[in-house]
């Protein structure tokens, strides 16, 4: 290896939190969970990443309220207690092969997508999203110039 990557396989930390090296996968949508819940195929996955040596894996994005910030169609959840036990056991699969895990928090704000929550989106103004969006697995760009314009969130919601 070239000396000036010689660090990226030493031991590292991010606070308490040591590290079995300084590799770090970014946090990348599968599409593998199921109404919220992790499923068999995604721990597989986050398992073969793990066992390939990477020292820290953030998880893709747990939607922290689906309700008003839905944004994938099969979105991880974190805002329930009825997925403490699927995300515990993921966390349990990447650490038994050596690394770390984090999760990426997600809320759609007004790009949330209107087809897949029961109400209005919610976001720190009453403006729509932009007039295009990336949303795709293969680069996809698309127009949207029909976003619903969002309810402003209280300062005691925010």
């Amino acid at each position: 290896m070239e000396a000036q990557f010689i660090k990226l396989l030493e031991p590292g930390a991010i606070g308490k939190m040591e590290l079995r090296n300084r590799v770090v996968m970014a946090p990348m949508t599968t599409n593998y969970s199921i109404d919220g819940y992790v499923t068999e195929q995604l721990k597989a996955y986050y398992e073969a990443r793990a066992k390939g040596g990477v020292g820290l894996l953030i998880v893709e994005p747990g939607g922290i309220n689906l309700t008003t910030g839905k944004v994938i169609g099969r979105e991880l959840a974190i805002d329930h207690d009825k997925y403490i036990p699927g995300l515990r056991e993921l966390a349990q699969t990447i650490q038994r092969q050596g690394a770390k895990a984090v999760i990426e928090i997600l809320h759609g704000g007004r790009e949330a997508q209107a087809r897949m929550i029961p109400g209005q989106p919610v976001g720190p103004s009453a403006i729509p999203g932009p007039d295009w969006c990336y949303r795709g697995p293969i680069d996809t760009w698309f127009s949207n110039p029909h976003w619903p314009v969002p309810r402003m969130l209280t300062i005691q919601e925010i």
